[in-house]
């Protein structure tokens, strides 16, 4: 079979299963197992051996079954980086890339950056890429979630990274930062089971569970920051649905007085940012 009618077989089994975007992720993956571009999937005749069908056929299965792509083919863009995921590690999205975008734009040369939660490492690298002055350090609870974030650092050529296991603050007591990002778990623990199967059942549970409310890693994050801000830093947290009032909140009284948010691609109220009036 040529490589454009696997594409069409894909295309159909995936819209059979209701995947969005089927034709899309059936392409992904053929030209992603070929190694070729969609260019040659598209002009040239190229037959399949049989070992090649037969491993799409089961990297087909587990998509239909609710696998997440990016976890298939093991990596996603993000940022201009090429970021590797896979089971423990939370899948990167394109609101996080909005996170890092107003970062650069509003953050003028920051030489002490810490991102907690960093899971991947996305934005902690995305950050080092552009601000190459920086020493930037990444901190998460999970050790699998590190191993795919170091691994990330040198497959971008990012050296000015430094990657801890440890809760939040712990391993960087007594430093100070001119900018503290964080995307952090924040959906609320009953809702978890009404997410799509590829987040609920695949991605880890420990980078979605904010707690009932959702807000447990704000409310540490945001009471302890001041103590370790550099005078005139910010703070930009990643926020979900419904959840500016009560950032709004406890970053009141935390001591924030210059508060505001950037709505995302779809008029959520999305990024938080935070500047201590003083210190």
């Amino acid at each position: 079979m040529t490589a454009i009618d696997t594409l069409k077989k894909l295309s159909a089994l995936f819209e059979s299963a209701r995947i969005a975007d089927a034709s899309k992720e059936a392409e992904l993956l053929v030209t992603e197992l070929l190694c070729i571009s969609k260019v040659d999937l598209l002009l040239k005749n190229i037959e399949l051996s049989k070992l090649q069908s037969d491993e799409l056929d089961v990297l087909a299965r587990r998509r239909m079954s609710g696998e997440p792509m990016q976890y298939i083919i093991g990596r996603v863009e993000f940022y201009g980086l090429r970021i590797n995921v896979g089971p423990g590690v939370l899948i990167p999205r394109p609101e996080t890339e909005l996170l890092v975008e107003q970062v650069i734009k509003m953050c003028g040369m920051p030489r002490m950056i810490l991102d907690l939660c960093t899971g991947s490492g996305c934005i902690a690298l995305a950050l080092a890429k552009n601000f190459p002055q920086a020493q930037v350090y990444g901190v998460d609870m999970s050790d699998a979630a590190l191993k795919y974030a170091v691994k990330n650092a040198a497959a971008n050529s990012i050296n000015s990274i430094r990657f801890f296991c440890g809760d939040l603050y712990a391993p960087v007591k007594g430093m100070r930062f001119d900018l503290i990002v964080s995307n952090p778990p924040y959906i609320p623990k009953d809702d978890i089971k009404d997410l799509q199967i590829e987040i609920r059942d695949y991605e880890p549970m420990s980078a979605l569970d904010g707690g009932i409310d959702g807000l447990n890693f704000y409310r540490r994050i945001l009471a302890e920051a001041p103590q370790y801000l550099n005078a005139g830093g910010l703070v930009v947290l990643e926020i979900g649905i419904n959840q500016a009032k009560d950032i709004k909140h406890l970053a009141e009284d935390a001591g924030f007085g210059n508060i505001r948010f950037i709505k995302d691609y779809s008029g959520i109220e999305r990024i938080a940012v935070l500047k201590m009036e003083s210190q």
